[in-house]
């Protein structure tokens, strides 16, 4: 007999993440599985396929857990699919990270709702049933964050936390009737919502050992060292403030680190580095900035806005973005969202080639473009990160409509620099 053979589990957020690990490893020991989800059908069809293998009964309902009377209707419904409910495990949520200063209510209030005031309603919804049984089993998951906190993070830092109270609360009351309430405070974990950006990038985390913190100028690179001395190099996508160094790596056909990470690196895996390197940084003025980045160029350049948001920089900046296809622009959300929430922050996609969604952006090559919107470019730095043919054509083409060649600042990329 199976360790949780004819339990039933209810998982909210399962889809994907952390939820679907909990649900896959829930399934393999035997448990029956209920989960909730938002959008994601097809990712919930799929996760129901891959647990039928375990032989056990699983259903998903879409549901919104911050809705109190969405969370009693399917309670409800579990109870009247599954006959009862053995285990709760809370884990469905949100980010919305920006600085207090720029942070609104809306994305205040969102994250509470979704993080903490569900895992109420969750609770509350399940608790009869538990009551009834004189049994059961509450799980709420939390974050290191609402233990330790985190700058630009305060509204999910203030509902990690509110749910290990929350929880804490639940284990005095229930306690005594046999219902446990515990709380798990995950660190980082690698998730499709965290690591997979399109369909041939990703974002890569790195932990130093310890508690060693690179100290670095935002826009700056690092470089792999390979077992054969090979280096390959990466830009930083976080500002210095962050602990975890971000990484955004493209899969390149034919190239060795890549098919490695892609394909083969595992979790807390070591690797040698050496940091950091490079001289695309931000320099100190008052002129308009130019931003243009080609593909995972955008990486430095996050890096660089991220850190002047931190530590409020306050300049006319126009980031212009070069991919070959809509489909290719990752992150584009959050380059719109700096374009309605900075001032003076203009924000410029260009394709190389027309698709679907090319009413979203312009059409043709990304240093063009800067020179159709400039008369002259005399006034301004220029940052550019991409391809060397990229970097290269910028430099060249900028300079002759007037830009000073001191005001150029780059770093550009092979995709496999020699070895050194």
């Amino acid at each position: 007999m199976k360790l949780l053979e004819n339990k039933t589990v209810v998982i909210t957020g399962a889809s994907r993440g952390i939820g679907r690990g909990i649900a896959l490893v829930l399934a393999s020991h035997g448990a029956n599985i209920a989960f909730t989800y938002s959008k994601s059908v097809d990712s919930a069809n799929d996760l129901i396929e891959e647990m039928s293998k375990f032989n056990i009964n699983c259903k998903a309902y879409q549901s919104d857990a911050a809705s109190f009377e969405d969370s009693q209707k399917f309670v409800d419904l579990v109870i009247k699919d599954f006959g009862t409910i053995d285990v709760l495990i809370n884990n469905a949520g949100i980010t919305k990270d920006n600085l207090l200063m720029r942070m609104n209510e809306d994305d205040f209030d969102k994250v509470i709702e979704v993080n903490l005031k569900s895992v109420f309603n969750m609770v509350k919804a399940t608790q009869r049933t538990f009551l009834k049984n004189r049994s059961g089993s509450i799980i709420n998951i939390s974050s290191i964050v609402g233990v330790k906190g985190n700058a630009g993070q305060s509204n999910y830092a203030a509902s990690k936390a509110g749910i290990i109270g929350f929880s804490k609360s639940i284990a005095l009351e229930l306690g005594s009737r046999n219902i446990r309430s515990n709380v798990i405070a995950p660190g980082f974990i690698q998730t499709e919502m965290t690591d997979k950006l399109n369909q041939d990038v990703v974002k890569m985390m790195l932990k130093l050992p310890g508690d060693e913190i690179l100290k670095f100028k935002a826009g700056q690179y690092i470089e792999f060292i390979m077992a054969d001395n090979s280096r390959r190099a990466f830009s930083l996508a976080n500002p210095p403030h962050k602990d975890l160094l971000e990484l955004h790596l493209r899969l390149i056909e034919g190239g060795k680190f890549t098919q490695f990470v892609f394909n083969e690196m595992k979790e807390k895996s070591i690797h040698r580095i050496d940091a950091p390197i490079g001289q695309f940084y931000l320099r100190e003025s008052e002129k308009p900035i130019i931003f243009v980045a080609g593909g995972t160029g955008f990486a430095p350049v996050k890096s660089v806005i991220e850190d002047m948001i931190f530590n409020n920089i306050n300049r006319p900046i126009f980031l212009y973005r070069g991919v070959g296809k809509f489909e290719d622009l990752y992150m584009h959300d959050l380059s719109s969202e700096w374009a309605n929430t900075i001032n003076e922050f203009t924000y410029i996609p260009v394709s190389q080639n027309q698709s679907s969604n090319s009413d979203q952006l312009r059409i043709g090559l990304v240093h063009e473009a800067v020179l159709e919107d400039f008369e002259s470019l005399n006034n301004v730095q220029v940052y550019c990160c991409g391809a060397p043919g990229l970097v290269q054509i910028a430099f060249e083409s900028f300079v002759e409509k007037g830009l000073p060649e001191n005001e150029f600042f780059a770093d550009a990329f092979t995709f496999a620099p020699p070895k050194k």
